[in-house]
């Protein structure tokens, strides 16, 4: 298939998943992992856990990826944490 970068090209598929999973709360691999990883947080604040299964490693192995692309909007300000929240790109991505 001409892929120069296996371990990338996964990672990328890996986190468009991630993605996809943060985006789409109804599906039915969302509700086994919410059910079995996630009881009271957020899909990128879980923890890896004791005995994960293949899939929720292979997720939680490319959460960095998905961290580093993503920002969040402020919307009603109630979940706004100004010591914890990333405000602003690292200066070197000006």
């Amino acid at each position: 298939m001409g892929f120069k970068d296996l371990t990338a090209f996964n990672e990328a598929l890996l986190a468009k998943q991630v993605w996809r999973l943060m985006h789409d709360n109804s599906s039915l691999i969302f509700e086994v992992l919410r059910a079995r990883y996630l009881p009271s947080c957020d899909l990128l604040d879980a923890r890896l856990g004791v005995k994960p299964s293949y899939t929720w490693r292979s997720l939680h192995g490319v959460y960095d990826v998905v961290r580093k692309g993503t920002r969040w909007v402020i919307g009603n300000a109630e979940l706004v944490y100004v010591g914890l929240s990333k405000w602003l790109p690292q200066p070197s991505s000006f």
